[in-house]
């Protein structure tokens, strides 16, 4: 049999072609493959230098973004091939792998992601998501729709990340993980964290000032469910409507509607407050206890300790113990006040509105001890005051004072400004001035020198400064007079009307004074007598010294007004709360609040090249959340020594702080160290300290050693602090490469052209009153 060589040859050929194509064929239809399940697309140049979607195949199940320089992800591309479609964002330095439907995006050291939120609803400033300064081997999983639907990352600097709809601002070494929709934080270096919704970044919550290690779960609508953490400073705790002002050193135990909290020995319970505008759980319960098992200071500012065991004091619409006996001491250890329960459960109230008449209770407060019992129920708990200091009752070592409830109420009352505590007594109740008892009966109010509450408690020399009234179930006088006793042992009956002058005294038949003023009691008889000699006027001034007080002398009165004083000054002069981020149209900064005008307006300063149109209106924001609104005065911006700007608040804010201008003998000098506060691109407030590097053009500018490095939106107009002093203003223009801050000299000549010169120096200007 013959072959034609050439026919055969042409056939191999054809099969060669055929399978070339077939081959082809397979490889087109698998890069299809790849491309809708096993790759992604990324933004590459053409030859014409424009952006196209390229696909990149996973190799070995991931492909590698490198840290040199940024790459545009997306998980689809259009139609016509142009543009990508399904981004999922922004990245470099990080590896992509499958992970099921999912793409689980793994960052490496240096790695950073920016996404894009697609929800145009939001605020812009949300538009933009990054995630960046995340440790090595965290991770994010999109899904296919580019959705996040877990993380589980470290963060190496403070930031801010979004995560189920919530922005959170957190310190370094912050483990984040999103769990299906819970939210887990673990604090792993401390500090602490903000977050809120993107939707409603006005309403943010913020747990400060967390110990190492503390965790957090908070769920997809934004609820913290479970915590355990410890703080190292005193801080503010809000839970489920409540917010509760943590100590020192406390440790939270919180999971769904029970609040353990491990208080340091010595910390003063507060009750915990409703937050106004928020619904409040009322099934949550808040349990105090000590580390050491010792006693609890109550809000009253005393201790209370179980005789029987450890001391935990419960709080659900009210304080509230469950055990038989408690003792109450002052501060400082001493025996004071010996609470018996009758058996039952006796509530500790400390709000005066959630007293419940239909228990037996006990209401240790801030300004009264109530002992209280149903009508029926017989005796209520019985309050022994053993010596020490109550509610501004003085007692000696001798002495006591016991009040006892029964069908009725025993109330001791803290003196309302310099006047003696109040004792009011309904039903069948008794109180006992150590040597003298009234009890109320029917509708009358006996004395009965013989008649103790309890034998065994000894009765002192003297009693104490008192008022003893006997009231109604609507707490109204019953009888027309009011028993007063001091501590010279010195009892009389006498009305409301009786009382006159400012220290409200009364004058006996046997010739000795009674008062309702604690410190005209103190004063000697011949003092009292003196005082009785003057005319309506010269006892206001005298009077005017008391002003609350309890001591016996203008010179004790006179520390304790400049104690106040020293502590308004320590309030107010706070760069730190003086400061403000600020919104004008069409541009924002930083600014101060520097004092107080004459008509009682604050006086704002910021940057000129920020506004200096007057009559501009602009919004100070302050680093406790609160807003003002202000109005320019005035302004100058001339690129070279002058860029100022001053706003005066529209309403008139009493205390608001303050940070007073430095006068020209505080101005500073090179190698002075400095603090700066501002708010980068109008975000959290950052505090900086540098000293010093030049003060230039005659004084007209100076320079610090941290430079600028060109103006950050935000940071314009902050303040410059030295020794509570402001001495500049963050200013665009930079000296010699220097950061440039307007100085001093020029925010003073401003201020006395605009005719606040009286701010450049602080003066705390108080009334002395003199007698002559």
């Amino acid at each position: 049999m013959r072959i034609n060589n050439k026919r055969f040859e042409r056939n191999r050929i054809s099969r060669l072609v055929l399978f070339v194509s077939f081959a082809f064929m397979l490889l087109f239809f698998n890069l299809l493959i790849v491309s809708a399940e096993d790759g992604v697309y990324i933004s590459q140049p053409n030859k014409e230098g424009l952006l196209r979607p390229v696909l990149f195949p996973f190799v070995n199940g991931e492909i590698n973004i490198p840290a040199d320089k940024y790459s545009t992800v997306y998980l689809e591309k259009s139609a016509d091939g142009k543009d990508g479609k399904n981004p999922i964002g922004i990245m470099k330095g990080v590896k992509l792998k499958k992970d099921g439907n999912n793409i689980l995006i793994e960052f490496q050291e240096g790695g950073s992601l920016s996404r894009s939120n697609l929800d145009t609803s939001v605020d812009p400033e949300f538009l933009h998501l990054d995630y960046d300064n995340i440790k090595a081997g965290g991770k994010l999983v999109v899904d296919s729709k580019s959705e996040l639907v877990s993380a589980d990352f470290e963060t190496t600097k403070p930031g801010n990340y979004y995560l189920n709809g919530f922005i959170y601002e957190v310190p370094a070494g912050t483990k984040m993980e999103l769990a299906g929709e819970i939210v887990n934080l673990k604090l792993n270096q401390g500090g602490g964290f903000t977050y809120y919704s993107v939707k409603e970044p006005d309403k943010k919550k913020t747990y400060e000032h967390i110990k190492n290690g503390g965790e957090f779960r908070i769920d997809k609508k934004g609820e913290l469910i479970k915590a355990k953490f410890e703080v190292n400073a005193e801080t503010d705790l809000s839970l489920k409507g409540y917010k509760y002002k943590l100590a020192k050193d406390s440790k939270v135990d919180f999971d769904n509607s029970n609040v353990g909290i491990i208080v340091p020995d010595g910390t003063i319970l507060s009750a915990p407050e409703k937050i106004a505008g928020e619904t409040a759980d009322l099934n949550l319960v808040f349990s105090f206890s000590t580390e050491s098992g010792k006693g609890i200071n109550l809000p009253s500012g005393d201790i209370i300790e179980n005789k029987d065991g450890k001391t935990v004091v419960n709080y659900k619409d009210g304080f509230y113990i469950s055990d038989k006996k408690y003792l109450l001491k002052t501060s400082d250890g001493k025996e004071d006040l010996l609470i018996s329960t009758n058996g039952k459960s006796t509530y500790l109230y400390f709000q005066g509105n959630s007293i419940d008449e239909t228990k037996s209770y006990v209401y240790v407060g801030s300004d009264k001890i109530v002992s209280s019992s149903p009508a029926g129920s017989g005796e209520g708990a019985s309050l022994f005051l053993i010596p020490g200091n109550r509610l501004g009752i003085r007692t000696t070592t001798d002495n006591t004072i016991a009040v006892e409830s029964k069908n009725g109420k025993a109330i001791v009352e803290k003196p309302v400004g310099d006047n003696v505590p109040a004792i009011k007594l309904s039903g069948e109740s008794i109180v006992t001035l150590d040597k003298r008892s009234f009890y109320g009966q029917g509708s009358d109010l006996y004395f009965d020198p013989k008649k103790v509450l309890a034998g065994d408690f000894n009765n002192g020399k003297y009693s104490a400064s008192a008022k003893v009234s006997f009231v109604g179930d609507n707490g109204n006088n019953l009888k027309n007079f009011d028993i007063y006793s001091n501590d010279k042992d010195q009892y009389a009956a006498a009305s409301d009307k009786d009382l006159k002058s400012p220290f409200k005294y009364f004058k006996t038949g046997g010739g000795f004074y009674v008062s309702s003023s604690l410190t005209f009691n103190q004063l000697s008889y011949d003092a009292q007598k003196f005082y009785d000699s003057l005319d309506a006027k010269r006892q206001q001034e005298i009077a005017g010294f008391a002003n609350n007080g309890e001591k016996a002398g203008s010179a004790d009165l006179q520390m304790l007004i400049k104690k106040l004083i020293d502590e308004e000054i320590k309030i107010r002069q706070n760069p730190v709360k003086a400061s403000f981020r600020m919104y004008v149209p069409g541009s924002g900064g930083s600014g101060t609040i520097i004092g107080v005008d004459k008509e009682g307006y604050p006086i704002a300063i910021t940057a000129g090249h920020i506004a200096t149109r007057a009559g501009t209106s602009a919004t100070l924001q302050f680093s406790d959340g609160s807003k003002l609104s202000g109005t320019v005065i005035g302004g100058e911006y001339n690129q070279n020594e002058r860029d100022y700007c001053i706003i005066r608040v529209n309403t008139k804010i009493p205390g608001i702080a303050y940070v007073p201008v430095a006068s020209a003998d505080r101005d500073i000098k090179v190698g002075d160290t400095v603090m700066r506060i501002g708010t980068p691109n109008l975000g959290a407030f950052r505090y900086t300290s540098s000293v010093i590097s030049t003060v230039g053009g005659s004084g007209r500018m100076l320079g610090t050693q941290d430079r600028i490095g060109g103006p950050i939106p935000g940071e314009s107009g902050g303040g410059l602090f030295s020794n509570g002093r402001l001495v500049g203003i963050v200013s665009v223009t930079n000296y010699k490469g220097w950061g440039g801050y307007a100085p001093t000299s020029v925010i003073r000549e401003a201020l006395t052209r605009y005719g606040y010169g009286n701010l450049i120096s602080s003066f705390v200007i108080f009334r002395n009153v003199l007698i002559r």
